[in-house]
């Protein structure tokens, strides 16, 4: 199994966490992986509340990242929201030594039409981050479409952003290759 090492003669259960606004926020049965989720955070609300110690990053192996969908809404530009990304991997940095995943930002079905080229423009940018700080990029953002257009099958009918049981599956799913 993927979440185990072997030290000094014994098994131990890996750790990890997935911090995040809301969007994945009921992602479970993952062994040995707890989600800390913020609703409505923001890059810099997430970077924010590491720094004073709100998020629990005590002996984690790894820790999964997935935040940017508020951002993308805003109407900061993708330098701006590459920005607040670099602060946050420069706080992780100095508050763990687990190692990091970043997430990509998933399709939003309520304005895809509108925010859709952001939303690949940060994810491709977000890889470039993630591999000059020698990080682990989860790209799940086609995984959430169907003909190009995020599939309505996977977010929750309400408001089109928070991902419904399927989605919520699809992303547990992506989430244990990673460790």
């Amino acid at each position: 199994m993927f979440y185990y090492k072997f030290l000094q003669g014994n098994f131990f259960e890996k750790r990890a966490t997935i911090v995040s606004a809301s969007i994945p926020k009921y992602v479970s049965g993952i062994d040995g992986c707890t989600t800390q989720a913020f609703p409505g955070a923001t890059i810099g609300r997430l970077t924010e509340l590491i720094a004073s110690g709100k998020v629990d990053l005590i002996s984690l192996d790894f820790v999964r990242v997935h935040v940017g969908t508020y951002n993308i809404s805003s109407s900061q530009s993708v330098d701006t929201i590459m920005s607040y990304f670099g602060d946050l991997i420069h706080k992780l940095k100095k508050k763990t030594f687990s190692k990091l995943i970043f997430t990509s930002i998933l399709p939003r079905p309520v304005d895809h039409m509108k925010t859709g080229a952001k939303v690949n423009k940060v994810n491709t940018e977000l890889k470039r981050l993630c591999k000059r700080n020698n990080l682990l990029y989860c790209n799940l953002y086609r995984s959430f479409l169907l003909d190009n257009i995020p599939d309505a099958s996977l977010f929750a009918p309400r408001d089109g952003l928070h991902l419904n049981f399927a989605g919520t599956e699809l992303f547990r799913k992506k989430d244990n290759q990673y460790y």
